[in-house]
């Protein structure tokens, strides 16, 4: 069974979809340890999942989350609504997976449609490839202690097997530092779990590349490791792997796709979305993501304290940092009025916060776009107000989906277009 909601709505009436107590004291226990789990894997100390007058509702997150045995919860992101595509969850997977704030549950089995199952496949398949093509030049070599049996003398022996005799030799060991570890079984595993399922053939010959390069391989790892700090460049790819192996394997069972479930801090991921988008597409100019920029102070019987201010983004000069050109702030909230750009007050005063205090006269407030159909990364502006001389800019940018080939480097290039050219016609 699968329970829909709104992320922020008024969220569902469990009464009026379980009738017996005996479920609903179930549904009562797995939101508990659903919140559980989504603390431990998003790092946050608050429930997102409440259940307040007989309503589940869910506040901050999006995604496909097991409750119990029968029943899953698809949280849909609150600017989409019910007004959604058929791909958001493959979005918002790829997403979570490039900017981890997000996380696959690896211990959780969702129904889901072959298109959904194949379109994390493909995602997944595609970010090992890069990954792997990323790091190849530095190998992932871990030091191990081998036994093994030869007449010819290669390594350490005890001299209590000395005159043991064996097939085979004289048992010895050594020290060997190879590519025959947990790091690369878990990668390579991950790796023929997504290769049938990838349609492009470029990643398919990388993968199967790899998959020849990384060699017989013992089991992955059964825990998740940390990557030794002279390899630490390969720890996204085996954080994939690894949720891959645990959490994306498919099975086919009654005539049911599994694919794993998984969650994002949405908030954090519009927010790295916005900051991605602008570093990748505005090559023109300098991108400082979350400067800390001393406003005022504060004055107490215990001394002075400083007042600073964290705009999500200065785009600079690259030959000056000094006063930014303009700011942006990415706002993960619906636009109070679409039709005549009124946004918040509280909104509004903290932008002109921000550019009191970098002495910048215009910031663009962006706001996601609740159409999934358009296209990424395209821009609309809503309004703009002008406070003494500061311009503020309300825009709305369109989600979209992002999951082809190439897709965030479209909204990226789309998004840093869109507001230069607000900018430009101010």
């Amino acid at each position: 069974m699968k329970i829909t909601v709104v992320e922020y709505s008024a969220g569902v009436s469990l009464d009026s979809i379980f009738h017996n107590p005996a479920d609903l004291d179930e549904i009562y226990g797995g939101v508990h340890k659903a919140n559980r789990r989504i603390s431990a894997n998003l790092k946050i100390k608050r429930d997102t999942l409440q259940i307040y007058d007989g309503r589940l509702r869910a506040l901050g997150i999006a995604g496909v989350i097991q409750l119990t045995r029968n029943v899953e919860l698809e949280i849909i992101p609150k600017f989409l609504g019910n007004n959604v595509g058929a791909d958001w969850k493959a979005t918002l997977y790829l997403l979570s997976t490039l900017s981890k704030h997000g996380s696959i549950l690896t211990a959780e089995r969702i129904t889901a449609s072959t298109s959904y199952l194949n379109s994390l496949y493909e995602i997944a398949g595609r970010i090992l490839a890069q990954e792997y093509l990323k790091c190849r030049r530095k190998p992932l070599r871990q030091y191990r202690k081998e036994r093994f049996w030869d007449y010819a003398i290669d390594g350490e022996m005890e001299l209590s097997v000395l005159f043991e005799r064996h097939p085979d030799g004289i048992e010895q060991s050594r020290i060997r530092f190879d590519r025959l570890n947990a790091y690369n079984a878990t990668i390579r595993e991950a790796m023929k779990v997504v290769q049938p399922f990838t349609t492009d053939s470029q990643v398919k010959n990388i993968l199967s590349t790899a998959v020849s390069e990384l060699g017989h391989q013992g089991l992955p790892s059964k825990q998740r490791l940390s990557i030794p700090a002279r390899n630490k460049e390969w720890q996204p790819a085996y954080d994939l792997s690894f949720d891959i192996v645990k959490g994306l394997g498919s099975s086919y069972d009654a005539g049911r796709f599994v694919a794993p479930g998984f969650v994002v801090d949405t908030w954090q991921l519009w927010e790295w979305l916005v900051t991605t988008g602008m570093r990748i597409g505005n090559t023109k100019h300098t991108i400082l993501p979350q400067d800390s920029v001393r406003w005022g102070y504060k004055e107490t019987h215990s001394g002075k304290y400083s007042v600073n201010v964290f705009p999500d983004i200065e785009v600079v000069t690259k030959d000056s940092q000094l006063t930014p050109l303009y700011l942006l702030d990415a706002k993960y909230k619906l636009v109070k009025n679409a039709t005549t750009g009124e946004i918040e007050r509280d909104d509004l005063y903290e932008a002109f916060a921000f550019c009191s205090a970098t002495d910048t006269n215009e910031i663009v407030l962006v706001y996601p776009a609740d159409d999934p159909s358009d296209i990424p990364g395209h821009v609309k502006k809503c309004s703009t107000y002008y406070v003494k001389d500061v311009m503020i800019h309300v825009v709305q940018v369109a989600f979209g989906s992002i999951t082809e080939k190439g897709g965030i480097y479209a909204f990226s290039a789309n998004l840093s277009s869109g507001i230069e050219g607000i900018l430009k016609s101010s």
